[in-house]
């Protein structure tokens, strides 16, 4: 299983009024570091874990089998999106 570590903006800062809810799908775009592109590629993310207010432990996958896996590597770091607004900052643990 694939975790990272989110820290989602306030809603001060344009982030989401809430969370997504533990053990539950969400489907964000994201943006890896080094890449120009937002991947779009239904990517999943399911709150395992919430640390504090703005931050969670997340499990993180792609649902296309052609999508790049092999991104979701040890470090990587990522932004998430919903359409042009950034909600928050990841990091694969």
């Amino acid at each position: 299983m694939i975790t990272a570590t989110i820290k989602w903006l306030s809603e001060l800062e344009g982030g989401k009024k809430e969370l997504p809810p533990l053990n539950e799908n969400y489907y964000p775009m994201i943006k890896i570091e080094g890449y120009e592109e937002t991947f779009n590629w239904s990517f999943t993310l399911v709150n395992l874990e919430k640390i504090n207010d703005l931050e969670t432990i997340s499990k993180n996958y792609f649902l296309m089998p052609n999508a790049p896996h092999h991104l979701l590597s040890s470090c990587l770091k990522f932004t998430i999106h919903i359409g042009s607004c950034l909600i928050g900052h990841g990091i694969i643990n």
